[in-house]
């Protein structure tokens, strides 16, 4: 045996073992934290901004998904429609959820990511389970510069 059991340990071997166990933890726990820092799935800050949906099944209109966490359907105009609700990424969902009609109850959605990219996502919609949905990302159009040419000016004469 290299160790008997009656052997006692030496204070230096004693700091040692705890060096050890305590580097061991740390390391251990800065792994975790980097995971969940920089290589999780999902985002909900990867979500924001506005998308459309582009595959064959798509009904048009685009969805406005806002860092409060509301989510707002645009018409083909880009202004917003009476459609709101809120949304929720967690793990491999996104859960809309939207708000009581004179129709229906809450309505919650799940929708179930298969491939997501930086501009894209394809989800599989729970209720339906009709096929895959594809969002892509819509790029934010400039604002149209403004012509101020035809706006008549005054000359003021300071010398008065």
């Amino acid at each position: 045996m290299l160790i008997p059991r009656s052997h006692v340990w030496t204070p230096l071997q004693k700091r040692l073992i705890l060096l050890a166990v305590v580097s061991g933890i740390g390391a251990f726990g800065g792994f975790i934290y980097n995971y969940e820092r920089y290589h999780r799935e999902l985002r909900e800050a990867d979500l924001v901004g506005t998308w459309t949906r582009v595959d064959a099944g798509a009904g048009g209109g685009y969805y406005e998904f806002r860092r409060d966490g509301t989510m707002v359907m645009l018409d083909d105009d880009g202004q917003p429609s009476n459609i709101r609700g809120k949304w929720y990424a967690g793990g491999s969902n996104i859960y809309v959820r939207f708000p009581p009609t004179e129709h229906r109850d809450w309505e919650v959605v799940v929708w179930h990511i298969v491939d997501i990219s930086r501009d894209q996502f394809r989800v599989r919609i729970w209720q339906d389970d009709k096929g895959l949905a594809v969002w892509r990302r819509m790029k934010p159009t400039p604002g149209s510069k403004v012509d101020l040419s035809d706006i008549p000016t005054t000359t003021v004469d300071v010398n008065q």
